[in-house]
């Protein structure tokens, strides 16, 4: 990323603006000398990182508050250190970044909580199947190409099956699969209940020694249910006897499932090639919803309520609660006395990270609020309590 070292920056004084970037202040961390500073491009809020580097002070951004392009990042360390007066002993700054094209069938998480947007784009479609765990793409690509009117959302974390389908797509010409790489077991939070046809979920993999990181739980398979159709199914096909067995304890209290055993199917993964050449046995585990469920409306706040003045700096000892944490990071503070607080919190497997800024005893997130899932506004309350309490 852009950084540039510098031997003094002695000049500056705060606020200040130069071209469309306006430096709002400097916040010194209250354990050492490094320093965090506030920067606002036209709308759009960051942070750029300063830190003492063998007497030299090294200017970079700070990854916390990502902004797109590269270019704002590298126009506002080189509006810094025209200002602060030092001479530049190091700089990357005029290095060309590439810039990788983000492909139409890659969505982000903001697709799909921007209602308006995604529920628009649903208009072109009967219906929504889910894939999570695409891997080669195999399956999907063959229920798209059969199924021109149904949308295929496919989940996936690994950028190579992500490309690797995203190249699929594009040779073939489908018109009908988006991709997201997020987290399955937060993604159907921002789902509308009764939406989804089927939801595939092909030889996850079995996390027999990391047993919470399984896609199944009580919680999924009931969030689940909530957004599946009246007759809609959720599909489970895995080699793992353990995982098989573990789903079928979830499954005791449920009448409407099927299993089934070495079932054949029109199309097979690569690994399920493999197993077969094994002779391992594929289980299915299919649930068909029978109900339907209330209209679900996902909409939180995350404000922060009250006044906060914390008077003592905050543990840094990691909080764990049932379905979420908070850790509490850096302290920093300027020299009105303002604080800046860098925390990570919310869901497990797909947490949040963000500074706060406190400002004449109001709290705020800064550049933008998290997403909004209900793990991450839990979290925000148990953060909101704590500093109301310091």
């Amino acid at each position: 990323m852009p950084h540039c070292l510098i031997d003094d920056c002695s000049k500056v004084s705060y606020p200040f603006v130069l071209d469309d970037y306006k430096f709002v202040d400097e916040f010194t961390n209250t354990n050492h000398k490094d320093t965090l500073i506030v920067v606002l491009y036209k709308d759009v809020e960051f942070v750029l990182s300063k830190k003492i580097k063998n007497n030299n002070i090294q200017i970079k951004f700070d990854k916390t508050t990502r902004v797109s392009p590269v270019n704002i990042i590298k126009g506002a360390i080189k509006a810094y250190i025209s200002v602060c007066g030092g001479k530049i002993l190091f700089s990357n700054l005029n290095e060309k970044y590439q810039t990788k094209t983000i492909s139409n069938n890659i969505k982000n998480i903001e697709f799909f909580t921007n209602k308006d947007g995604f529920e628009n784009f649903l208009t072109n479609f009967k219906d929504i199947a889910i894939e999570i765990g695409f891997g080669s793409g195999r399956h999907i690509l063959h229920k798209a190409s059969l199924n021109m009117t149904t949308l295929y959302i496919g989940l996936e974390i690994h950028p190579t099956s992500i490309e690797q389908l995203d190249r699929q797509i594009k040779q073939k010409d489908i018109k009908n699969i988006i991709i997201l790489s997020h987290d399955a077991r937060v993604f159907l939070q921002f789902l509308r209940s009764n939406i989804i046809k089927n939801i595939y979920i092909h030889f996850p993999v079995p996390w027999d020694k990391k047993p919470h990181r399984r896609v199944f739980s009580d919680s999924f398979i009931k969030e689940a249910q909530r957004v599946l159709k009246p007759n809609g199914k959720l599909e489970l096909r895995t080699d793992s006897l353990n995982y098989f067995e573990y789903c079928m304890s979830l499954f005791k209290n449920y009448d409407n499932i099927k299993i089934e055993k070495n079932k054949n199917i029109a199309i097979s993964s690569k690994y399920e090639d493999r197993w077969r050449k094994m002779q391992k046995n594929i289980y299915d585990i299919v649930l068909t919803n029978k109900t339907q469920s209330d209209d679900f409306c996902l909409s939180l706040n995350f404000d922060f309520l009250g006044i906060i003045e914390p008077k003592k700096r905050i543990s840094s000892k990691k909080l764990i609660f049932d379905d979420y944490f908070i850790s509490f990071g850096e302290f920093y503070q300027n020299k009105k006395g303002n604080i800046l607080i860098a925390v990570v919190f919310g869901d497990f497997n797909q947490p949040s990270k963000r500074y706060i800024i406190i400002k004449n005893k109001k709290a705020r997130y800064l550049q933008s609020n998290p997403l909004g899932t209900i793990t991450n506004n839990k979290a925000h309350k148990k953060i909101n309590q704590i500093l109301g309490e310091l």
